[in-house]
């Protein structure tokens, strides 16, 4: 069964003339940005936003397969975050006298 929103989505994007993406999109576990397409392969990632996304490539989100991901800036914030304390694992003394 569809809900409400799932049809009032696909209606409105048969209208649109949009598509529905086929390929997973990575999506920010965090933020919840879009891994934008590359063009080359040496490109660096680009992240947008779900509206920034349909747009840019002419697709509706609704129905779309979505994989779940960090993007590079919640990539290094929980990077820092799980980065341990520096401890001192040396003996005070040489062999522990």
């Amino acid at each position: 069964m569809y809900s409400t929103g799932m049809i009032a989505g696909t209606t409105q994007t048969k209208r649109r003339g949009l598509r529905t993406e086929t390929s997973l999109i990575a999506t920010c576990c965090v933020c919840g940005l879009l891994r934008s397409k590359k063009t080359h392969s040496q490109d660096p990632d680009r992240w947008v936003t779900r509206r920034a996304y349909e747009q840019t490539y002419g697709v509706s989100l609704v129905g779309s397969p979505f994989t779940h991901t960090y993007c590079s800036g919640c990539h290094a914030d929980f990077m820092q975050r799980a980065k341990p304390e520096k401890h001192n694992l040396m003996p005070a003394t040489p062999y522990g006298e």
